[in-house]
Protein backbone atom coordinates (compact mmCIF):
# COMPACT_ATOMS: atom_id res chain seq x y z
CA UNK A 1 0.00 0.00 0.00
CA UNK A 2 2.87 2.41 0.50
CA UNK A 3 3.55 2.34 -2.93
CA UNK A 4 0.12 3.43 -4.51
CA UNK A 5 0.63 6.18 -2.22
CA UNK A 6 3.70 7.30 -3.72
CA UNK A 7 2.36 6.80 -7.12
CA UNK A 8 -0.92 8.90 -6.70
CA UNK A 9 1.42 11.52 -5.35
CA UNK A 10 3.41 11.24 -8.16
CA UNK A 11 1.02 11.71 -10.59
CA UNK A 12 -0.02 15.00 -8.58
CA UNK A 13 2.72 16.63 -9.45
CA UNK A 14 2.66 15.87 -13.23
CA UNK A 15 -0.90 16.81 -13.69
CA UNK A 16 -0.25 20.54 -11.63
CA UNK A 17 2.78 20.81 -14.03
CA UNK A 18 0.65 20.44 -17.06
CA UNK A 19 -1.68 22.87 -16.01
CA UNK A 20 0.86 25.69 -15.69
CA UNK A 21 2.20 24.88 -18.56
CA UNK A 22 -0.89 25.55 -19.92
CA UNK A 23 -1.22 28.69 -18.32
CA UNK A 24 1.96 30.06 -19.28
CA UNK A 25 0.68 29.27 -23.08
CA UNK A 26 -2.19 31.16 -22.61
CA UNK A 27 -0.72 34.06 -21.28
CA UNK A 28 1.84 34.17 -24.43
CA UNK A 29 -0.53 34.05 -26.89
CA UNK A 30 -2.51 37.06 -25.08
CA UNK A 31 0.46 39.30 -24.93
CA UNK A 32 1.84 38.38 -28.84
CA UNK A 33 -1.48 38.99 -29.71
CA UNK A 34 -1.95 42.57 -27.84
CA UNK A 35 -0.04 44.45 -30.79
CA UNK A 36 -2.61 42.84 -33.72
CA UNK A 37 -5.64 43.57 -31.98
CA UNK A 38 -4.65 47.03 -32.24
CA UNK A 39 -5.60 47.09 -35.66
CA UNK A 40 -9.18 46.67 -34.48
CA UNK A 41 -9.26 49.35 -32.18
CA UNK A 42 -11.22 52.90 -33.53
CA UNK A 43 -7.76 54.81 -34.84
CA UNK A 44 -6.64 51.42 -36.35
CA UNK A 45 -9.95 51.16 -38.14
CA UNK A 46 -9.47 54.83 -39.22
CA UNK A 47 -5.99 55.03 -40.34
CA UNK A 48 -5.69 51.51 -41.63
CA UNK A 49 -7.93 51.92 -44.80
CA UNK A 50 -7.30 55.50 -44.79
CA UNK A 51 -3.12 54.78 -45.40
CA UNK A 52 -4.05 51.54 -47.75
CA UNK A 53 -6.67 54.12 -49.63
CA UNK A 54 -3.84 56.41 -50.19
CA UNK A 55 -1.17 54.01 -50.82
CA UNK A 56 -3.45 52.51 -53.12
CA UNK A 57 -4.14 56.10 -55.22
CA UNK A 58 -0.34 56.38 -55.36
CA UNK A 59 0.22 52.74 -57.54
CA UNK A 60 -3.03 53.19 -59.63
CA UNK A 61 -1.62 56.27 -60.83
CA UNK A 62 1.65 54.73 -61.45
CA UNK A 63 0.41 51.96 -63.41
CA UNK A 64 -1.45 54.35 -65.96
CA UNK A 65 1.72 56.74 -65.93
CA UNK A 66 -0.05 59.86 -64.51
CA UNK A 67 1.21 62.53 -61.85
CA UNK A 68 -0.47 63.34 -58.70
CA UNK A 69 1.77 66.17 -58.35
CA UNK A 70 2.43 65.17 -54.37
CA UNK A 71 -1.11 65.95 -53.71
CA UNK A 72 -1.68 61.95 -52.33
CA UNK A 73 2.11 62.88 -50.45
CA UNK A 74 0.82 65.95 -48.67
CA UNK A 75 -2.43 64.54 -47.95
CA UNK A 76 -0.60 61.29 -46.53
CA UNK A 77 1.77 63.78 -44.46
CA UNK A 78 -0.81 65.94 -42.84
CA UNK A 79 -2.88 63.07 -41.81
CA UNK A 80 -0.82 60.42 -40.80
CA UNK A 81 1.83 62.56 -39.88
CA UNK A 82 -0.62 64.88 -37.69
CA UNK A 83 -1.81 61.60 -36.38
CA UNK A 84 1.36 60.35 -35.48
CA UNK A 85 2.12 63.69 -33.56
CA UNK A 86 -0.63 63.94 -31.35
CA UNK A 87 -0.54 59.96 -30.71
CA UNK A 88 3.12 59.97 -29.83
CA UNK A 89 3.01 63.68 -27.81
CA UNK A 90 5.04 66.85 -28.69
CA UNK A 91 8.00 64.78 -26.78
CA UNK A 92 8.80 61.66 -27.71
CA UNK A 93 9.53 59.51 -25.10
CA UNK A 94 12.17 56.93 -24.87
CA UNK A 95 11.20 53.54 -26.56
CA UNK A 96 10.96 50.65 -23.76
CA UNK A 97 13.70 48.48 -25.31
CA UNK A 98 15.86 51.38 -25.27
CA UNK A 99 15.44 51.99 -21.34
CA UNK A 100 15.29 48.40 -21.13
CA UNK A 101 19.24 48.44 -22.43
CA UNK A 102 20.00 51.47 -20.46
CA UNK A 103 18.91 49.73 -17.23
CA UNK A 104 20.63 46.45 -17.67
CA UNK A 105 23.75 48.38 -19.19
CA UNK A 106 23.42 50.15 -15.73
CA UNK A 107 23.59 47.28 -13.61
CA UNK A 108 26.42 46.09 -15.35
CA UNK A 109 28.51 49.36 -14.93
CA UNK A 110 27.29 49.24 -11.62
CA UNK A 111 28.42 45.61 -10.62
CA UNK A 112 32.19 46.45 -13.02
CA UNK A 113 32.95 49.63 -10.65
CA UNK A 114 31.66 48.27 -7.60
CA UNK A 115 34.61 49.94 -5.99
CA UNK A 116 33.07 53.36 -5.93
CA UNK A 117 30.13 54.55 -6.01
CA UNK A 118 30.45 57.85 -7.73
CA UNK A 119 32.31 56.16 -10.44
CA UNK A 120 29.13 53.75 -11.16
CA UNK A 121 27.07 56.73 -10.88
CA UNK A 122 28.42 59.44 -13.14
CA UNK A 123 28.49 55.52 -15.76
CA UNK A 124 24.56 55.38 -14.93
CA UNK A 125 24.04 59.19 -15.93
CA UNK A 126 26.14 58.96 -19.12
CA UNK A 127 24.35 55.74 -20.14
CA UNK A 128 21.11 57.19 -19.87
CA UNK A 129 22.18 60.63 -21.69
CA UNK A 130 23.34 58.68 -24.88
CA UNK A 131 20.41 56.42 -24.36
CA UNK A 132 17.82 58.91 -24.27
CA UNK A 133 19.22 60.44 -27.13
CA UNK A 134 19.21 57.15 -29.37
CA UNK A 135 16.09 56.63 -28.38
CA UNK A 136 14.61 60.05 -29.06
CA UNK A 137 16.15 60.38 -32.22
CA UNK A 138 15.41 56.78 -33.83
CA UNK A 139 11.72 57.88 -32.60
CA UNK A 140 11.27 60.33 -35.56
CA UNK A 141 13.51 58.18 -38.05
CA UNK A 142 10.96 55.81 -39.36
CA UNK A 143 8.54 58.37 -40.21
CA UNK A 144 11.04 60.63 -41.65
CA UNK A 145 12.07 58.07 -43.84
CA UNK A 146 8.92 56.65 -44.81
CA UNK A 147 7.59 60.07 -45.89
CA UNK A 148 10.87 60.65 -47.54
CA UNK A 149 10.17 57.63 -49.89
CA UNK A 150 6.55 58.98 -50.61
CA UNK A 151 7.78 61.75 -51.95
CA UNK A 152 10.19 60.30 -54.23
CA UNK A 153 8.83 59.77 -57.28
CA UNK A 154 8.06 56.31 -58.56
CA UNK A 155 9.39 54.77 -54.96
CA UNK A 156 6.18 56.25 -53.58
CA UNK A 157 4.83 52.99 -55.45
CA UNK A 158 6.02 51.02 -52.10
CA UNK A 159 3.16 51.33 -49.60
CA UNK A 160 5.40 53.46 -47.05
CA UNK A 161 1.88 54.68 -45.26
CA UNK A 162 0.67 51.44 -44.55
CA UNK A 163 3.71 49.88 -43.42
CA UNK A 164 4.21 53.15 -41.21
CA UNK A 165 0.59 53.11 -39.49
CA UNK A 166 0.93 49.07 -39.20
CA UNK A 167 4.00 49.33 -37.43
CA UNK A 168 2.96 52.22 -35.16
CA UNK A 169 -0.25 50.54 -34.51
CA UNK A 170 1.57 47.00 -33.69
CA UNK A 171 4.48 48.00 -31.45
Amino acid sequence: MPEEQIETQSAEPEEASEETTETSGEEEISVVGGGLLNLLTPEGIIMMPMAMVLDGIGIILILFALDDFFITDIIGTIIIGGWLFFRTGTVPSMPERIEQKTKETAGKVEKGAASTAAKAADAEKTIQKVGGKIGKSSRWLKPLLCGLGEFVPYLGVIPFWTYLVYSELTK
